[in-house]
């Protein structure tokens, strides 16, 4: 997928030393943390997490979905 980025963008990306695009998959479709808590990884706020899913073609989720944990 083609997309620009923003200056946040960067910023995030140089700290983490890998692209957004692969951040925002680890961390919210692979791991399913909620917006509030990517954007606290990443210190972005969660609104500016749902704009960057939208932008790299990542659908969020409904407001509640949380990942079951297994019994252990």
């Amino acid at each position: 997928m083609q997309y620009t980025t923003t200056p946040g963008m960067e910023v995030v990306q140089r700290r983490a030393g890998r692209p957004i695009a692969d951040i925002l998959q680890d961390l919210y479709v692979t791991r399913e943390w909620t917006l509030a808590e990517v954007g606290d990884e990443i210190g972005v706020d969660a609104a500016t997490v749902s704009r960057w899913l939208r932008k790299h073609g990542i659908q969020t989720r409904v407001i509640g979905h949380k990942k079951r944990r297994s019994a252990a």
